[in-house]
């Protein structure tokens, strides 16, 4: 018999996704972010974001599978994916 995972909300949500162009970005952690990126699936990073951004476009990505990885002010990391069609 296996335990129930318990249901927790992600620190960070990325939606909508799978997208085709542009996903909100929700911090809900009460945390500053320090750092924000995108990297391909991979882990190559594909370019900084703004610490302060809410909102990111892979319009000129090609379709796939990306991370959105944020530091928080107290050190934490926190990943994220999102699919683009």
């Amino acid at each position: 018999m296996s335990t129930p995972r318990p249901n927790r909300t992600a620190e960070l949500q990325l939606y909508p996704t799978p997208t085709t162009d542009a996903v909100q970005l929700t911090n809900l952690t009460g945390q500053p972010l320090a750092a924000l990126a995108l990297l391909d699936a991979t882990g190559r990073q594909l370019r900084p974001l703004p610490a302060a951004a809410t909102s990111l476009s892979l319009a000129t990505e090609p379709a796939g599978v990306y991370l959105v990885v944020a530091t928080l002010t107290d050190g934490r990391v926190l990943r994220q994916r999102v699919v683009k069609r």
